[in-house]
């Protein structure tokens, strides 16, 4: 299987772990940021995402963040020139002027490389990328879980 193929598929294995965390109730409505996944946890699910790939041996990931005219604010990783983002629907349906289409063209989740990824034409990086050591143990440890790695 081809390396995007790989990471494609933990993405979206990560990505259907955290639907059934919280349909199963295991992660409350309340839990901040968590309980509204994917809305508002892009920046927290890339650090766990990070975590993640690490354990499983890709080494570190990039922690990419980017503004869209100072109203709102996105944050995927990149590893290895491939760009992982696992909440994008939370923009389904938002229109940008300048942009011809909107967010509901895109998947739960988008693992591309890094020149196709069509988020960042939007979201203009606005910080050097970086390694995050911090991520949510609790709820990375709950992914765990449910996907059978503990």
């Amino acid at each position: 299987m081809e390396k995007i193929e790989q990471i494609r598929k933990i993405a979206t294995d990560v990505r259907q772990a955290m639907e059934e965390l919280k349909i199963s109730g295991k992660i409350s409505p309340e839990t901040i940021p968590f309980g509204r996944f994917p809305n508002g946890c892009c920046g927290d699910m890339s650090e766990i995402l990070i975590q993640h790939f690490r354990c499983l041996g890709y080494g570190d990931a990039d922690y990419m963040s980017g503004i869209y005219h100072q109203i709102s604010s996105h944050a995927w990783i990149r590893l290895d020139g491939i760009c992982i983002d696992i909440t994008a629907d939370q923009f389904n349906n938002r229109h940008y002027p300048e942009r011809s289409f909107t967010f509901g063209e895109y998947s739960s989740v988008i693992v591309e490389y890094e020149k196709d990824y069509p988020l960042s034409k939007i979201f203009l990086l606005d910080k050097e990328p970086s390694t995050r050591e911090y991520f949510n143990k609790k709820i990375y440890n709950l992914i765990k879980q449910r996907l059978n790695l503990e």
